[in-house]
């Protein structure tokens, strides 16, 4: 989450006013946030906000680790389809599952087996998707 630039900003705001101030219920410190940071923090799904507002590592800084980014995307997308199913145009539904892959994204470079494998892997997905094929795997 914080490679993203408007998210950076915000959290360097968030760290330094609870520097020096505490967070308070009615939530008078989000005046001190910049407009575009208070209104990207108000976008933020609320697990997402009470993650940003966790305890901090000992520099004081977010505990950006502990930010479920994944919870992040599925709660933003259900959403935006909430608003369009509400709309008239989206007639589906959606049950979203999350992974954390924290781990997998601090590790070494593919193989050229990985490589070619995952390629395939997705690429038969694509193919299910296309043929309108879900629920089911690629393997």
């Amino acid at each position: 989450i914080d490679f993203i630039p408007e998210v950076q900003k915000l959290i360097a705001e968030l760290n330094e006013i609870l520097a020096h101030d505490v967070v308070d219920e009615a939530g008078a410190w989000k005046s001190k946030l910049q407009p575009e940071s208070r209104q990207l923090f108000d976008f933020l799904p609320k697990t997402i906000q009470e993650q940003l507002l966790l305890e901090r590592d000992p520099h004081g800084n977010v505990q950006v680790a502990k930010i479920e980014t994944e919870k992040m995307l599925i709660a933003m997308v259900e959403t935006e389809l909430e608003k369009r199913k509400a709309e008239g145009k989206y007639p589906a539904h959606f049950r979203g599952q999350s992974h954390f892959f924290g781990y997998e994204g601090r590790c070494g470079l593919p193989t050229i087996f990985d490589s070619n494998y995952c390629y395939a892997l997705g690429y038969g997905s694509g193919a299910l998707l296309q043929c309108g094929k879900t629920g089911l795997i690629s393997s």
